[in-house]
């Protein structure tokens, strides 16, 4: 048997008897296009290999994705108007070396298992494909150099040289291969004595050896994937940094944001500035400060103000909130975060008081619908007591695989599918200092804390892709429909 490893691609090795796909997640974050995504993809793999056993023989299927991002039209270049996207770097080069060096690493630790390497798919995108040539000669040069893994060349077999696109046999969608593939790769392998015969269209009917629990198969895809959250939560001292002991900068900040799905920045503002921020909170939160800047999304539970720049003239005071995230370090993470794609930074701000008996749908854990960056400050000492923010480390990625395999159907329509079932002990509560600041991504686990006694005062910033334009307009427009009812409550 044949272990695929690797990202959306190894899909197209589904439901075939010698093949055992294991789909690690999305090209977007398993790539070699920086040091981090080449390390997620080394450390997912050590993971996976550990877990299974009498291996022998592995196909990766990577590299895909590196092309597709250094053309230069972000993740998705087969859409209508896409505009230009300017890759945070452009080095074919590099990719080859990350992707060599983790091949080596891995056949040192693994050596009595045979290594394959897949050369990267075309697409029927021409100026991808170039890319694709251009990366597969270097690797295969490199690849000669390494003990223990082989380079397996189909790219002349599945592309069409007149018009320099994958033939239509092969064509599976605008990204991955059909499952047509898997006969010239049974070919190769079965020439090479490792497998006997075809098994193509055969279903999946074998054990693994007991390594079966930690892995689940994708059904719709017909590939597993590994349950990585079933291990001891991770310690926050990884994601926190105290700014009164050490400097930051907003790349350093995105490589553990990447990692974890947060970061947590102590000691962001004084004790001084904390009273100023306090004071403006409680002037809106009691309708003392209005303007039409002001959205109302509150409960009866939950006071609860949306602030929105870009329309409105804003008060001084409100000025300054918008302020505070208003920085080169945070909008070049924004940049990062969204991958150099168009989006509204610092779009809006949520003042949010949660007492005892607050209740809201945020306290569930879930990942939210439309994926954002959230700028999560506290303005006051915040305990389990007072409803800690809690997240799941790492989950973002589990959240990656979630939307790869529902894609569309993940919406405010079907919320039980952004509704993710953890291990509880996996859970951390963020209990931190009033002046904390911490930024996430919505990717991961998260929930809200119930308050048991005090209170939790918050202020969080809101960015998101332009492309999600519409459900941000919809949202603006539902909440100002309650406008008129929370603040006649708050003035009563």
């Amino acid at each position: 048997m044949i272990h695929v490893i690797g990202d959306s691609h190894c899909r197209s090795f589904a439901y075939n008897s010698n093949f055992f796909p294991i789909f690690l997640g999305e090209g977007k974050l398993f790539n070699f296009i920086d040091d981090s995504n080449a390390n997620r993809v080394l450390d997912k793999v050590v993971g996976c290999l550990e877990k299974i056993q009498n291996i022998e023989t592995v196909l990766f299927v990577f590299g895909e994705p590196d092309c597709r991002w250094y053309m230069g039209y972000g993740w998705q270049p087969w859409k209508e108007n896409v505009g230009d996207v300017k890759p945070a770097t452009f080095d074919i080069e590099a990719s080859v070396d990350r992707y060599s060096s983790f091949l080596k690493s891995i056949s040192q630790r693994f050596p009595n298992v045979s290594f394959y390497a897949l050369s990267v798919c075309p697409s029927d995108r021409p100026k991808q494909n170039s890319l694709v040539i251009e990366l597969n000669d270097l690797l295969e040069q490199s690849i000669s150099a390494i003990s223990n893994v082989n380079f397996i060349s189909i790219f002349d077999t599945v592309t069409d040289p007149e018009s320099n696109k994958v033939r239509d046999e092969f064509y599976g969608d605008p990204v991955h291969l059909s499952n047509a593939v898997q006969h010239p790769v049974e070919d190769y392998f079965i020439k090479e004595e490792r497998l006997q015969k075809s098994g193509f269209d055969h279903q999946h009917n074998w054990s693994m050896h007991g390594a079966m629990s930690d892995f689940k198969l994708n059904d719709r895809f017909g590939c597993y994937m590994m349950n990585e959250l079933d291990k001891e939560p991770i310690d926050k001292s990884k994601f926190t940094f105290d700014l009164k002991k050490e400097s930051f900068s907003h790349e350093k900040i995105f490589e553990t944001l990447e990692e974890y799905g947060l970061v947590i920045l102590e000691s962001f503002i004084g004790s001084d500035e904390l009273v100023r921020y306090n004071n403006t909170f409680d002037e809106i939160i009691e309708g003392r400060l209005k303007g039409e800047y002001i959205l109302d999304r509150g409960n009866e539970t939950v006071n609860l103000m949306v602030l929105e720049q870009g329309s409105h003239e804003l008060h001084d005071s409100v000025k300054h909130l918008f302020e505070t995230f208003e920085t080169d370090g945070f909008r070049a993470l924004g940049k990062s975060f969204f991958r150099g794609e168009d989006h509204f930074f610092n779009k809006k701000i949520f003042l949010t008081q949660d007492l005892v008996g607050s209740t809201h749908a945020a306290q569930d854990l879930h990942f939210d619908v439309v994926p954002t960056l959230k700028f999560f400050l506290y303005l006051s000492d915040t305990s389990v007591e007072n409803g800690a923010f809690t997240v799941v480390p790492s989950s973002h990625h589990r959240t990656a695989e979630i939307r790869e395999q529902y894609k569309g159907e993940i919406s405010y329509e079907n919320r039980h599918l952004s509704r993710p079932k953890a291990d509880p002990k996996l859970e951390v509560p963020i209990e931190a200092k009033g002046g904390a600041l911490i930024v996430f991504s919505t990717e991961l686990f998260h929930k809200a804390g119930v308050v048991s006694r005090g209170e939790r005062r918050v202020i969080r910033s809101h960015s998101w892709q332009t492309q999600h334009r519409d459900w941000a307009e919809a949202s603006t427009n539902s909440v100002r429909s309650k406008i008129s009812r929370l603040l006649n409550k708050i003035i009563k």
